[in-house]
């Protein structure tokens, strides 16, 4: 590049930041204290624009999740790093419709859902079923009708709208009655309830094997006989993306790992 080249593409630069970068003293040229800054802000710059382009980026991007809490805490983020090493992660809390709406206006990757009603903008890949079951601590009073076994369950939330089951814990509508007790709104508190010897809960069977997972013997929780009507009931997992989306490697990897271990049967409860 010629001097006199060099010279114009400085100025043009110049005149389109609105400050000097250098000033002329005699036959020397010194850089002003906006160039200095300039300087700084601009390598920064450089070495995003280098990130966003290297192929390390694309082989190993954030992966977002919206999900419920029972998926979230007990499938997902216990096992993510022996599945996916050190794939970055953003996992979002939602309730059913917020959970939803994440997804169709882009928030996150994809959904993970058990409560799913179908929507114009989504899309719903069905992963499989998992099973439900009553579960308890090993000395809970099981002996008496379960009309009268104390009962922790979730706060429905005031849009909640039920389609074959009561709540958010999928309770069978026209089921077998139950007393609940206790209500919560976050499954690990309800969880504790029930280690306490307090009460039963419904859930599916793999948060009680991960739940079990991670507490001495002497706070685990076991699964009860379930009567007619409550017995075999499973809960479909949905998949929810955007119409059109692609399903990426990562998205695949993620449906083949959530039927992998939310399906499976632990015969040990």
């Amino acid at each position: 590049m010629s001097h006199g080249a060099f010279h114009k593409s400085l100025k043009v630069l110049q005149d389109e930041l609105g400050f000097e970068l250098y000033s002329v003293q005699g036959r020397s040229v010194a850089i002003t204290k906006e160039g200095r800054d300039f300087y700084t802000r601009a390598l920064k710059f450089l070495d995003e624009e280098r990130n966003l382009l290297s192929n390390n980026l694309s082989e190993n991007p954030t992966f977002r999740i919206v999900s419920h809490e029972t998926l979230i805490d007990f499938l997902i983020s216990p096992n993510w790093h022996r599945n996916f090493g050190m794939t970055p992660l953003i996992c979002k809390v939602q309730k059913p419709g917020s959970l939803e709406a994440a997804v169709a206006e882009g928030e996150v990757d994809v959904g993970l859902t058990h409560i799913f009603s179908p929507r114009s903008d989504l899309e719903s890949i069905k992963l499989g079923q998992t099973r439900m079951g009553i579960f308890a601590r090993h000395d809970f009073e099981s002996k008496k009708p379960l009309s009268e076994w104390p009962f922790v369950a979730p706060v429905n939330p005031k849009d909640f709208i039920a389609t074959s089951m009561i709540g958010l814990d999928s309770w069978p509508e026209g089921g077998v009655q139950r007393n609940i007790v206790y209500r919560s709104e976050s499954l690990l508190s309800a969880l504790n309830f029930v280690a306490d010897g307090l009460c039963a809960i419904f859930i599916p069977q793999f948060v009680a094997h991960t739940y079990n997972s991670q507490r001495p013997a002497k706070f685990h929780i076991t699964e009860l006989p379930a009567p007619k009507g409550i017995k075999d009931i499973k809960r479909d997992v949905f998949l929810l993306l955007r119409p059109g989306q692609k399903e990426t490697p990562m998205i695949k990897k993620f449906a083949r790992y959530v039927s992998k271990h939310a399906f499976e049967k632990f015969e040990a409860l």
